[in-house]
C-alpha cells in the first residue's frame, strides 16, 4: 500500500500565505503597542480571524487604513523610522 501524499495546491500555498501574514500583522500590532493580546482576541472572535479585522484595529487605533499604509508611514525617504 502506497502513502497518500498530500499536494499543495495553488488554493492552499494562498492560504498558508494569508496566515503567515494574518500572524505577521497579529504580531506587529502587539509589538507596536497599537493593541495588545485580549483585545486582538476579542476584535477577532466578533468580526473573525482575517487580516480585515487586523486592519479595522490599526485604522481605529491610527487612523491608518490598513498594515501596509501605517508601515509606509513610518519610515522617512532615507529608511529611517519616524518617531
Amino acid at each position: 500500500m502506497f502513502p497518500i501524499l498530500k499536494t499543495h495546491t495553488k488554493m492552499d500555498r494562498h492560504l498558508d500565505s494569508q496566515k503567515e501574514t494574518f500572524d505577521a500583522v497579529w504580531d506587529y500590532i502587539i509589538e507596536y503597542g497599537i493593541a495588545n493580546e485580549d483585545e486582538l482576541r476579542l476584535v477577532c472572535q466578533i468580526n473573525g480571524s482575517k487580516i480585515e479585522s487586523l486592519n479595522d484595529v490599526i485604522e481605529v487605533r491610527t487612523t491608518y487604513q490598513d498594515w501596509e499604509h501605517y508601515k509606509s508611514n513610518m519610515y522617512n525617504e532615507f529608511g529611517e523610522m519616524i518617531g
